[in-house]
């Protein structure tokens, strides 16, 4: 990836801090409160929590840890967004690292999903993507 790439026409861009302050919202205690709603629409307008999964997973960033709250990709200076098709990742040394674009290449499809009923709502988060080798 180029260094030199124009950011500019981008919808959101973000720091590492904000990407990982943003995942953090992903457990279901929070989702389950409201609270990953309630940050989402105070810090995303115009987006959802399951879109902007989407964007990190499709990027390559998503790192999923299990029970704990998913967080994102230490290597991450800024990330530069739009849609699941259109993102950039400024990389720590400048370059995407191999295995970052092997999980970005291989999360063009969702291996889980889960809903959570809220009130009278319900929450549909997806994860998707296949850790490397």
């Amino acid at each position: 990836m180029s260094t030199d790439v124009d950011v500019s026409h981008f919808r959101e861009h973000r720091t590492l801090d904000e990407c990982k302050l943003l995942l953090h919202y992903g457990h279901v205690i929070p989702i389950c409160h409201g609270y990953t709603a309630t940050f989402v629409a105070e810090n995303y307008p115009g987006w959802t929590w399951n879109e902007l999964v989407q964007v990190f997973v499709a990027a390559g960033i998503f790192v999923n840890r299990g029970g704990a709250p998913s967080t994102c990709d230490d290597r991450l200076v800024t990330f530069h967004f739009s849609s699941p098709t259109e993102f950039y990742v400024e990389w720590i040394d400048g370059i995407e690292p191999d295995d970052a674009a092997a999980k970005r290449r291989a999360n063009d499809r969702t291996t889980g999903q889960y809903m959570i009923d809220v009130g009278d709502g319900a929450f549909v988060a997806t994860l998707g993507g296949v850790e490397p080798d």
